[in-house]
């Protein structure tokens, strides 16, 4: 049996991303994951997110949202 930590956010957008990349590397020292999948709207985050884990054998998967959801730049979540 494994026990993992779950981390919450007091709310969403993109000042958490270093905090998730930070956690995700030290999930990734353990192997056994092949795969990332991060939402990005603009995949900047994704890119953020394949270059710091680079230096490891895992493949970044971008996914966004679906199509009527994007609002104007700075008017709301989603960003």
């Amino acid at each position: 049996m494994k026990n993992r930590n779950i981390f919450y956010f007091d709310r969403p957008g993109p000042q958490n991303t270093n905090g998730v990349i930070k956690v995700v590397n030290e999930r990734l020292k353990e192997g056994d994951i092949k795969y990332v999948v991060v939402a990005s709207e603009s995949g900047r985050t994704a890119l953020k997110v394949a270059k710091a884990l680079r230096n490891f054998n895992v493949k970044v998967i971008c996914v966004t949202a679906y199509a009527g959801v994007r609002r104007p730049f700075g008017e709301g979540w989603p960003l």
